[in-house]
């Protein structure tokens, strides 16, 4: 049945979409172009459909939010809803996934705001970040690690551990915080062992094969396997800032953001 439509598909384009073997089946190069095409048609049919039930709601505006979704406890707390009751004519979206793909929703036009940790990210000169606080800094390990019996460690005591990051470009400017981290506490980190997701790097670190140094928002991963563990040295921390296009003419994100500035999330 799919083949048929596929085969019609092709007869009424005039051209291919998939080259076929007897071992897999893949996009042409127009193949490809037109499924960009297609989900920028249905992102687009998605969002007139959100708008319209907006309006049917009640709402005059929204404002999408995007956000790491293990950091939504401490970068969000109870924000969303002190603002909803403040302005209830906003309504609040929300996409999640880790920073790079927070970002990357706020560079396509997907999102209205981003609050992520601040590093210096390729291809966002044209957006504003505001920083907001600094999130203090520290290490996610396997518990069966000598090192998860402190209760707080230095840069130094990793020194002869292998260091994870994710193969991406938000976490490779990550990585050079954690780089210039560890020389100015005297050594060269091993690594970084890449990885292609966060929770592929959890995996890792839940096997004992390496470390990270991260936000202390994650520290809402400890587990049987995974101890989170604040680091005491000068300089670990990070600052968390709200990002956004200044010529977007969404009155609702000044408005986010000057609540959001009056209201931090209160984090134990």
């Amino acid at each position: 049945m799919l083949s048929r439509h596929i085969t019609a598909l092709e007869e009424r384009l005039g051209v291919k979409l998939f080259t076929r073997t007897t071992q897999s089946v893949k996009l042409t190069p127009a193949g490809e172009l037109f499924r960009r095409r297609m989900e920028a048609l249905v992102a687009d049919f998605d969002d007139a459909c959100a708008e319209l039930r907006m309006v049917k709601a009640g709402y005059s505006n929204r404002l999408r939010i995007s956000c790491p979704y293990y950091a939504i406890h401490d970068y969000l707390g109870v924000i969303p809803e002190l603002f909803s009751d403040l302005h209830p004519e906003i309504w609040l979206q929300y996409s999640v996934g880790d920073p790079y793909e927070a970002m990357k929703c706020l560079m396509e036009g997907n999102a209205d705001v981003a609050i992520i940790p601040q590093y210096p990210l390729p291809h966002a000169d044209r957006l504003v970040c505001r920083e907001i606080y600094n999130e203090p800094l520290g290490v996610l390990l396997n518990t069966e690690d000598p090192l998860a019996a402190c209760r707080s460690l230095s840069l130094a005591d990793l020194k002869d551990h292998t260091f994870f990051s994710v193969n991406n470009s938000y976490f490779s400017a990550s990585w050079n915080q954690t780089l210039k981290l560890c020389r100015n506490a005297g050594f060269t980190p091993n690594g970084p062992a890449l990885f292609n997701q966060m929770e592929a790097l959890i995996m890792g670190i839940r096997r004992g094969d390496g470390i990270t140094i991260i936000g202390q928002h994650m520290r809402n991963q400890q587990s049987d396997l995974i101890a989170y563990r604040p680091l005491t040295d000068g300089g670990c921390s990070r600052p968390v800032s709200i990002w956004y296009d200044p010529d977007s003419e969404n009155e609702s994100i000044r408005t986010f953001i000057e609540f959001y500035s009056e209201h931090l999330p209160r984090v134990e």
